[in-house]
């Protein structure tokens, strides 16, 4: 039978709700509760909060963060929000974080706080 939704109710059922469904199915086989309980005991750091390429000035003494959105977490937060837009060299995340392998599955789970955080900026109705 053909379902005979409107547009909008079925880009939303069908489209998007299907989308972020998957999603939360990812997050579910990637991190288990018990690696989520690993991860809270982890070590906690001061971080910059919104590290990506736009927040990094280049002076002839270095590099410089601005428009800190600093809080006490995973610093493994920033090192996702860096391949959001655009990423660093391959140096500064083989630096930043040597055990990247561990640490890539768990990537998109800290990006969605960012796609989120985006999505209410750039559509205030949402």
């Amino acid at each position: 039978m053909l379902n005979r939704q409107t547009g909008l109710i079925f880009f939303w059922n069908e489209r998007l709700k299907f989308q972020f469904d998957l999603l939360l199915e990812k997050r579910i086989s990637i991190l288990t509760d018990e690696e989520m309980k690993r991860l809270e005991k982890s070590i906690r750091s001061l971080f910059h909060g919104d590290l990506w390429r736009g927040n990094v000035l280049f002076s002839q003494s270095g590099a410089v963060l601005i428009d800190p959105a600093v809080y006490y977490g995973a610093a493994e937060s920033d090192i996702a929000m860096t391949r959001l837009f655009g990423g660093f060299p391959d140096a500064f995340y083989d630096a930043a974080h040597p055990k990247k392998s561990e640490a890539e599955k768990r990537t998109f789970v800290y990006q969605l706080y960012t796609c989120f955080k985006s999505f209410k900026s750039f559509w205030p109705f949402l």
